[in-house]
């Protein structure tokens, strides 16, 4: 028999006789607990943010505007001079632009039929085709309806941006629901993973669930995914889209008010992100910070949601 290796276990003393070692778990221990929480590089997505390799699912109720949200990250992606690719599985491409160009311009997209335009809102519109128009939105003209083709698609883009010195940023699908034909998602999800590993870009995809008697006003948990055929293994957080007002109506305290849940998240720190949303024009936006004494706090300018909360 082999003699056993005595340098396989060391003891706590053996290791803090060794100045060199201890030195070094000193510095990561101050660059650990003295590092600040880190910043979203998204005003639409929780902090970190998008980070390459990484998977994203955005869970809603049918109505709670799941699709105008992928819309929104989609446009400031742009705005903030990312590419993106978006994938649409169940909205034609001249729905999609119709309805990105009167969120950019915000213009009520119903008031473009309904009633003559001021000349305030042409100019938005007119200023809205000309940023849209700028590089770094790229979409196809057909449905998707295929994970295998979204995946090839995403990879031939990456690789032509690639060859010019640029690279794909993000990846966005709307909506997950038309890419299975039965209610398992684990091969797709398994699929986008690795297509975001693979090219090393930030993949989000939306997800409409039904709403069961068991969800308390939308608030969606692990049990509702799962449930849904979503597999959360592969994803890097699980994230669900709420809306109070679409549940109270009458209460004018909670009007625009909209939130990120984090139902599942692998990295540390992810919090809920508060927003809110303009239903005439179909933006997100994120609120201004509440100055309280030397803490700035966001949750404030939601006093509602203890009543509206969680059970």
């Amino acid at each position: 028999m082999k003699a056993k290796n005595k340098q396989a276990w060391v003891s706590v003393e053996d290791f803090s006789n060794s100045g060199q070692a201890a030195e070094s778990m000193l510095k990561k221990m101050k660059a650990t607990c003295g590092a600040p929480r880190p910043e979203s590089n998204l005003d639409l997505f929780p902090a970190p943010g998008l980070l390459p390799g990484s998977l994203h699912i955005v869970c809603s109720v049918p109505g709670m505007g799941g699709s105008a949200y992928i819309l929104n990250l989609a446009l400031e992606l742009q705005a903030k001079g990312k590419n993106v690719a978006v994938f649409l599985t169940d909205c034609a491409a001249a729905e999609f632009i119709f309805k990105a160009i009167c969120a950019r311009a915000q213009v009520n997209a119903g008031s473009l039929c309904n009633r003559p335009l001021g000349e305030k809102a042409v100019k938005n519109l007119s200023a809205a085709v000309k940023s849209l128009a700028r590089p770094g939105l790229y979409f196809h003209s057909h449905l998707w309806t295929d994970t295998y083709n979204i995946c090839e698609g995403a990879r031939e883009l990456a690789q032509k941006l690639k060859a010019s010195g640029q690279s794909l940023d993000a990846v966005l699908i709307d909506s997950l629901n038309y890419l299975a034909k039965e209610e398992d998602y684990g091969a797709e999800l398994q699929y986008l993973r690795h297509l975001a590993e693979d090219i090393k870009t930030g993949l989000v995809c939306a997800f409409a669930m039904r709403e069961t008697p068991k969800m308390h006003n939308g608030y969606i948990n692990l049990a509702d995914t799962r449930a849904a055929g979503l597999d959360e293994t592969y994803a890097d957080s699980v994230l669900s889209l709420r809306r109070a007002e679409y549940y109270d109506r009458s209460d004018i305290t909670i009007k625009g008010k909209a939130a990120l849940h984090v139902t599942y998240s692998r990295a540390l720190g992810l919090r809920d992100l508060y927003l809110l949303f303009n239903s005439e024009t179909q933006t997100f936006s994120r609120p201004k910070p509440v100055t309280y004494g030397p803490i700035i706090r966001e949750e404030l300018i939601f006093p509602s949601e203890e009543k509206h909360g969680k059970n």
